[in-house]
């Protein structure tokens, strides 16, 4: 995790906030603004980007809940953490779901959904 947040802190001092993901055979650098949301998977994590390309990491959604929180990104679910500017609407039924700009419908956890609408409010003018 420390290399992670290294490397998070100088490619965000170079303009960009970007997060380094490794892979089996190499480093990727992806900019924040191109994550969508990020889906656990066991002891995995599940990068869903912009241009519709999924990467996959062996690192837990905590790890980047940690890095991340910063950043306007929040986790609304065990499964699931949020680019929250990358959510097109909320759905009020079923106990709320947040539906991102990939059409995907994020469930809010219940624990989570009063931090949710206080986050999104201030968000709005």
């Amino acid at each position: 995790m420390t290399s992670l947040l290294q490397n998070l802190n100088e490619l965000k001092s170079q303009g960009q906030p970007t997060l380094t993901l490794s892979l089996s055979n190499e480093l990727e650098f992806v900019p924040l603004h191109d994550i969508i949301r990020i889906e656990a998977a066991g002891a995995y994590s599940t990068f869903h980007l912009v241009d519709g390309r999924k990467i996959m990491v062996s690192k837990n959604l905590k790890e980047y809940e940690i890095l991340l929180c910063r950043h306007f990104f929040m986790r609304i679910h065990n499964s699931h953490i949020i680019n929250l500017n990358k959510i097109q609407r909320m759905l009020k039924t079923d106990g709320g779901y947040a539906v991102m700009s990939d059409g995907f419908p994020v469930i809010i956890s219940p624990k989570k959904k009063d931090e949710f609408l206080r986050v999104m409010s201030h968000r709005s003018l």
